[in-house]
């Protein structure tokens, strides 16, 4: 981000080489995981936000992303009030959110792809199936983390918000 932000460019290496840790093997190792790496994601975005509202303007490949994956990310926590909603009015309704959410996925999937094409030479064969199922795992697996990661982020940063909210919100008080 610093790198990008004092206009050095990133490029793709083919040939890296790399020591890296085994993947998370439990379904509850795989969420705490996700939940740090969400955390970060909100965390960057909170610290450079002003950046990012740049890219978003720019319509800029990071702007896109952006834009796409807090579109998912808010659809994704609101299931639960959905599937409330739900529960006293029409099915409908949840099926249009979770094929909003499913089309999201595919044009995010889609989209990267298409911007960075040698990334994915590995899954070519399986690329199309890959672009098909990975909306649906990430919606099944993201609601956990991004709630925690929510949850740990306004914990983490509740004095600086509530400070803000507070000088702005005048709260009358009856006095006797």
């Amino acid at each position: 981000m610093i790198g990008l932000k004092l206009g050095y460019k990133a490029y793709y290496q083919k040939n890296v080489l790399t020591l890296t840790c085994r993947p998370p093997l439990t379904l509850k190792a795989l969420i705490k995981q996700r939940v740090r790496w969400n955390l970060g994601y909100i965390e960057t975005i909170d610290k450079e936000y002003k950046y990012y509202w740049e890219q978003i303007k720019a319509m800029s490949p990071i702007g896109v992303v952006s834009v796409l994956d807090i579109l998912l990310v808010l659809l994704n926590i609101s299931l639960p009030l959905v599937f409330v909603f739900t529960e006293f009015s029409s099915i409908n309704a949840l099926l249009v959110l979770l094929a909003g959410m499913y089309l999201i996925g595919i044009i995010s999937c889609t989209y990267v792809i298409m911007k960075s094409p040698k990334e994915f030479i590995e899954i070519r064969k399986n690329l199309v199936f890959s672009v098909l199922i990975y909306p649906m795992f990430k919606v099944w697996i993201g609601y956990f983390p991004w709630v925690r990661a929510i949850q740990v982020f306004i914990k983490k940063n509740k004095s600086r918000y509530f400070s803000i909210v507070k000088e702005r919100l005048y709260i009358p008080t009856l006095h006797r």
